[in-house]
C-alpha cells in the first residue's frame, strides 16, 4: 500500500468549479441542509478533518434565498474566499499532519435542482514552496497594450508561465 511515512509538507491540490449564479443555500438560509463541497483527510485513521471547503457566502441580498459558492477560509461554513465559477480553478491546501496512511474524501451536498458543482484532477503533493522565486515584476503601457517584465532569482521544475487577464 502507498505510504506517507517520511513525507513532510504534504498538500492537497484539486480543481473546482460551480454555477456562477446565486444558487447556493448557506447554513443560515438552510440550517438543516446547506449546499457545500468539502475535501477531508484523515491520517492513520484518526478521524476526518476538512482540508478545503466551499460554501455559500454569508451575505444574502434582500429578498433572495441564495448566494454564490466561495472557498471557506476560516472554517465557519460560510464562503468568504475565492468565488468559484464554471471555469475550473486550482486550489491548494496544506495537510498539517504526517503519519503512515492518508485517506481523502469529498463530501457534496445540494438541496435543489439549481446547484451545479464540479471537481477534477486531485493530487497529493509535497509542498516545498513555489517553483519560481520572483525578484521583480512590472508592467508598462505601450500604446494600446501592456508589456510585462519579470525577473526570477531561481526556478525549479518550472514548465513555463501562464498569464491571465481580467477586465475587473
Amino acid at each position: 500500500l502507498p505510504t506517507i511515512a517520511g513525507r513532510a509538507d504534504l498538500a492537497f491540490r484539486g480543481r473546482f468549479g460551480a454555477r456562477p449564479a446565486a444558487a447556493f443555500d448557506n447554513p443560515s438560509a438552510a440550517t438543516t441542509n446547506p449546499d457545500f463541497m468539502v475535501v477531508e483527510y484523515q491520517v492513520d485513521g484518526g478521524g476526518y478533518k476538512p482540508v478545503l471547503a466551499f460554501y455559500a457566502e454569508r451575505t444574502v441580498p434582500a429578498g433572495l434565498f441564495n448566494t454564490r459558492l466561495s472557498q471557506d477560509t476560516d472554517g465557519d461554513r460560510f464562503g468568504d474566499g475565492t468565488r468559484v465559477g464554471y471555469a475550473l480553478q486550482t486550489f491548494v491546501a496544506p495537510i498539517p499532519e504526517t503519519g503512515i496512511t492518508l485517506d481523502l474524501r469529498i463530501r457534496v451536498s445540494t438541496n435543489s435542482a439549481n446547484e451545479e458543482m464540479a471537481f477534477d484532477f486531485f493530487e497529493l503533493i509535497e509542498d516545498s514552496g513555489l517553483p519560481v522565486e520572483l525578484i521583480a515584476f512590472r508592467g508598462e503601457v505601450v500604446k494600446d497594450h501592456v508589456v510585462l517584465h519579470w525577473q526570477t532569482a531561481a526556478e525549479s521544475d518550472n514548465a513555463g508561465f501562464e498569464l491571465l487577464k481580467s477586465v475587473n
